[in-house]
């Protein structure tokens, strides 16, 4: 499973530290999640900060199997 991570907090959480609170999320999906559930995931970030799904942010870009919005 994908889930792609589109950021529009216009700035308020920049995608660094965005970013970071994936790559820690991501491991413990691998090192906990998976395990026991035996299903894996992968959450990645898409696209640039805006405030406007619409400005820069096409159907190509959330390519995931669910898109969660921040």
């Amino acid at each position: 499973m994908r889930i792609s991570v589109i950021n529009l907090s216009n700035g308020k959480v920049n995608d660094e530290e965005l970013l970071q609170v994936i790559r820690a999320i991501n491991s413990q999906i691998r090192d906990d999640f998976k395990p026991y559930w035996n299903i894996n995931a992968t959450i990645t970030l898409e696209g640039h900060s805006g405030s406007n799904p619409g400005d820069s942010h096409t159907l190509p870009m959330m390519r995931g199997d669910a898109v969660l919005y921040l």
